[in-house]
């Protein structure tokens, strides 16, 4: 079967297809046909092995799994003994970060616990693109300060992987969405649902003088202690992805800082593959209640290519590999 591999950490260029062995599915496993994956930051950081204390787990000198890709969508070919949920022919989707990766490739076997069934009306690019960025978006708009009907909600970094499946599941549960991207990112968040969309290059949406019910924090710029005043009582920030500051910050200081104020605050504790918020994240798709915005869709030989579109900062959403 072909696959992407990479036999070291580094940029897109050490990205190649080749012709490897299919694997075979052990005990508790399924193998799975791949019909769609997609790009994530997380992908690039495993590709670039970054940050290097995440080596202590995926490989010191090199990378242990050498097939890229988290994402996955595709139907079931075979079962391994054990397996009792799952069955030949079965739609399915899932997140492999924790089971070693291997999506962008043509088959891949994996632990039944890692994917949940697809109604047969999502499209498999849909299914490819949602695993990851959709659970992320789904347990930061309901776990920490569940967002409800009628609060005014800032999803602050809204056009990336994340971003837009948060502004979709804000509005979906009753929500008044304020997004905040750059200028030319703007038309594609606002045909996502948003209320109001601001450019983050002209306008600071700490310096408006506005509050909100819930604040999911993607691009991470303020940080916490800059965030207090933005939120009502009774309010919630949830930090999903930012910089290392923005991290230090909600991990030291959102549970104090939360209880002073009257306020829910800190890091998304992110549940790979939970199996509820996956299978309501199918439902959701089915239903058209969220749908990924696809910005581009590559074939497995042009990976690399897809890598490097995605670090170039200029995709919206995401980006699908068929």
């Amino acid at each position: 079967m072909k696959a992407v591999i990479r036999a070291e950490y580094g940029g897109p260029e050490l990205l190649s297809v080749q012709e490897v062995e299919r694997p075979s599915p052990g005990t508790d496993e399924v193998l799975v046909r791949v019909r769609a994956s997609s790009v994530n930051m997380a992908d690039v950081d495993y590709l670039r092995g970054r940050p290097a204390l995440a080596r202590l787990a995926t490989g010191v000198s090199e990378p242990k799994a050498k097939v890229m890709g988290t994402d996955v969508a595709g139907e079931i070919e075979e079962v391994g003994t054990g397996v009792q949920r799952l069955a030949v022919g079965d739609r399915v989707f899932g997140d492999l970060t924790e089971v070693g990766s291997g999506a962008w490739a043509e088959h891949v076997a994996v632990p039944e616990a890692a994917l949940t069934k697809l109604p047969g009306a999502i499209s498999w690019e849909d299914a490819g693109c949602t695993p990851s960025a959709g659970i992320f978006a789904l347990q930061g708009v309901r776990d920490k300060r569940p967002v409800q009907a009628g609060d005014r909600v800032l999803v602050n970094g809204a056009s990336g992987n994340v971003g837009p499946f948060a502004v979709q599941l804000a509005k979906h549960y009753g929500a008044e969405v304020t997004a905040t991207c750059r200028t030319e990112k703007m038309e594609m968040v606002r045909s996502l649902g948003a209320d109001r969309v601001i450019d983050y290059t002209a306008t600071d949406y700490r310096a408006l003088g506005e509050r909100w019910d819930v604040i999911v924090e993607i691009a991470g710029r303020g940080g916490l202690l800059g965030t207090v005043r933005l939120l009502y009582r009774g309010g919630g920030y949830i930090l999903i992805g930012g910089t290392g500051w923005a991290y230090l910050q909600a991990g030291l200081l959102g549970v104090p800082v939360g209880l002073a104020t009257g306020r829910k605050m800190g890091m998304l504790m992110w549940r790979v593959n939970d199996p509820t918020d996956m299978a309501d994240l199918a439902e959701l798709l089915a239903d058209g209640a969220i749908k990924p915005y696809i910005d581009r869709t590559y074939s497995l030989k042009e990976a690399a290519e897809a890598v490097r579109y995605l670090e170039s900062g200029a995709a919206k959403g995401k980006i699908a590999i068929a």
